[in-house]
């Protein structure tokens, strides 16, 4: 059975293991105008994800 965000047409997920990982792998991806969801736990400092898009 498919997992609730396959159901919606969410094909394009990607879980990291750690901040450096996710940080590198938006840096890659993402391009100018480019809309993201990003979801995270306050304890996994996920505001150095927000920062560094910042730049």
């Amino acid at each position: 059975m498919p997992k609730g965000r396959e159901r919606c047409g969410m094909t394009d997920i990607y879980e990291c293991v750690d901040n450096k990982e996710a940080i590198q792998l938006l840096h890659e991806m993402i391009k100018e105008n480019d809309a993201l969801l990003l979801k995270a736990a306050n304890g996994m400092k996920f505001i150095e994800i927000l920062e560094s898009l910042r730049k």
